[in-house]
């Protein structure tokens, strides 16, 4: 939704004019890597702390109370994709990707 299009115009603002269809395409290809990076970061976390907390022989009280700490677990998992996400941006420099664009658009 809304991330989409502010990381769109964010990301058109660094790349060089006339490459726009190449660098958008990878951009694209980011984001089918992301869509598939996120479920499966989700679902091996959750599978790990399902098998670390479950006991051998579980009631139905455990597997349930075992089964809502693995997906607090999974979804809590998502937070390191955000946190690598916002230290990589944290050191973007915008004005000089900015200017290279410029750069590499008169070359």
């Amino acid at each position: 939704g809304g991330i989409q299009a502010l990381s769109r115009s964010y990301y058109f603002r660094l790349i060089p004019k006339n490459q726009v269809a190449e660098y958008y395409g990878f951009f694209n290809m980011l984001g089918k890597f992301a869509a598939i990076i996120g479920p499966a970061l989700m679902g091996v976390v959750g599978l790990t702390v399902r098998n670390m907390l479950m006991p051998d022989s579980p009631s139905a009280e455990q597997i349930k109370a075992v089964s809502q700490e693995a997906s607090r677990w999974s979804i809590a998992s998502i937070v390191i994709l955000f946190v690598i996400g916002a230290v990589l941006l944290f050191y973007v420099d915008e004005e000089k990707g900015h200017a290279e664009a410029e750069y590499l658009f008169k070359n």
